[in-house]
């Protein structure tokens, strides 16, 4: 059965088709340079010991006393690799984007940093209502732009 969409949608030139496929290369670069920077901003928020002032004698009850802080850093950092793993899966299939899907994976990747934000203030907050509330929405609205894209 033909498609009686079909004669209302122009063919993409050959042009289009080289732009779409170099602006996915970017975009795909653009997401991983971000998510790569997520897990590194994840990383510098575990306690330092030259910036906290412990040794390391005292580093069993710097663990012991902030587990619940690593354990929110834990679940974030599986979050973000979750959602990064999601982008590959979605640009994996594909040959060629537009500037709506690319618009879309940036806000994802912004909604994602936009969490990771709200971790941290989370950890300093020491668990306000009003935060994890935050926490959720941003994460909810990046997974809603992943299944939306």
């Amino acid at each position: 059965m033909k498609n009686p969409l079909k004669r209302f949608i122009p063919e993409p030139t050959p042009s289009i088709i080289e732009r779409g496929e170099r602006q996915l290369t970017r975009v795909m670069t653009i997401i991983d340079v971000l998510y790569g920077l997520m897990i590194f901003r994840a990383f510098l928020l575990m306690p330092n010991p030259e910036v906290d002032n412990f040794t390391a004698s005292e580093l069993v009850t710097v663990f012991r006393t902030s587990y619940l802080n690593y354990l929110v850093m834990t679940v974030g950092m599986i979050l973000i690799l979750l959602y990064w793993g999601q982008s590959h899966v979605i640009f994996g299939n594909l040959k060629r984007t537009d500037g709506n899907l690319s618009v879309m994976a940036i806000l994802q990747a912004f909604f994602v940093l936009l969490y990771l934000y709200f971790i941290k203030l989370d950890i300093s907050m020491g668990g306000q209502t009003l935060v994890l509330r935050l926490e959720s929405v941003s994460l909810a609205i990046a997974g809603g732009m992943g299944v939306w894209a």
